[in-house]
């Protein structure tokens, strides 16, 4: 399950088109999400690797949207992506688009 791959992750967390991490976001095991402030996280739908954290920063709820093998993801927010910190440094490493994937290219069917 994806959520027991999420529990306990730590992610970089790039802002509009940066490619380095701004700052981190922590998705514990306990379901709460430390991203510049605590608040709750969840998969929201498996089949798409969706992630809603309840408020980022006092941002308001975001939605992730992450890659198959589960190492970076894109967000609800223009321009917004994360990167598994633990196994890389940018996001761009990691091959994570500067904008809204092409829906094929992160489809779960193709494998991405």
């Amino acid at each position: 399950l994806m959520e027991n791959a999420l529990k306990g992750s730590v992610w970089g967390w790039c802002e509009k088109v940066a490619d380095m991490a701004v700052g981190l976001i922590e998705l514990r095991e306990d379901g709460i999400a430390n991203a510049w402030g605590f608040s709750f996280w969840s998969v929201t739908n498996e089949s798409t690797r969706e992630v809603t954290v309840d408020d980022v920063g006092g941002a308001g709820k975001h939605v992730l949207y992450f890659n198959s093998a589960i190492t970076g993801f894109v967000c609800s927010h223009s321009g917004q992506r994360g990167f598994d910190a633990r196994k890389f440094r940018t996001a761009s490493e990691r091959g994570i688009p500067r904008s809204w994937p092409d829906q094929d290219l992160w489809n779960p069917s193709k494998g991405q």
